[in-house]
């Protein structure tokens, strides 16, 4: 008898503790879309530091205050706001919360996000090209390759052209062609600081890197230092990134 009712005992402590995790979760993701709504009301509201959340009557909206909320009596919810970096327009929203599930235990849940300044924001400013692996291709020195972009931002963005700048290659270099995920996106036969107008590639939200397979030139490109601009479809263009593969 004293074996069944630990039992009973037991399984609705599992219960209780399965119910206040859920619970848990559900309050923390609260959490990161009470921060998007906030956002969306004026970015400058997204201020550094730990916050408590409330909503106010008379705007019915989503406001910080002190530095954590409690909800529920035990689930207590602390809201971080972190700068990413030195970006101005980029924060780390994290949210824990914590409860008592016995005498001796603390649950926790702790779900993070990252939120722009939509309202700021440009393809340009959410993209991303790494140069640090370029290199000359072991097989054909007239091909660099090493070369990845990616969306960095909460909205889809589109390469439209590619500007190509080089010094130290054989007089008359050329460049002949750019492969981006494993697609020849242009052919031609354009000199240095010329612009390629590429077949669109997008780079979705939250997507890894894109490589760009190559750069092919008509002459070898060993020791030459090269400058690449990146436009978008808005029009706008990403800081030149210049390197030595």
């Amino acid at each position: 008898m004293t074996a069944l009712v630990g039992g009973l005992i037991y399984g609705q402590e599992s219960t209780i503790l399965a119910g206040n995790r859920a619970r848990a979760i559900m309050l923390a993701e609260e959490g990161l879309e009470a921060a998007r709504n906030i956002r969306d009301e004026d970015y400058a509201n997204l201020t550094s530091g730990a916050k408590g959340l409330v909503i106010s009557e008379s705007l019915n909206r989503w406001e910080f205050s002190g530095v954590s909320d409690v909800t529920d009596v035990i689930f207590t919810r602390s809201t971080t706001i972190n700068p990413v970096g030195s970006e101005d327009n980029k924060k780390k929203v994290t949210v824990d919360v914590t409860w008592s599930q016995n005498p001796q235990r603390t649950g926790t849940v702790s779900l993070v996000s990252y939120l722009t300044n939509w309202q700021a924001t440009n393809m340009a400013s959410i993209f991303s090209a790494d140069t640090s692996g370029a290199d000359i291709d072991g097989a054909d020195n007239t091909k660099i390759i090493g070369i990845t972009m990616q969306n960095i931002g909460e909205t889809p963005i589109v390469v439209d052209s590619i500007e190509t700048e080089w010094s130290d290659a054989p007089g008359g270099t050329k460049i002949e062609a750019i492969q981006i995920g494993g697609i020849t996106v242009w052919t031609g036969s354009d000199p240095s600081k010329k612009t390629q107008d590429i077949t669109d590639v997008t780079l979705a939200v939250d997507a890894d890197p894109t490589a760009i397979n190559y750069f092919d030139f008509s002459d070898d490109m060993t020791g030459t230092t090269v400058t690449l601009t990146f436009t978008m479809s808005d029009g706008t263009a990403s800081p030149s990134a210049s390197f030595k593969p």
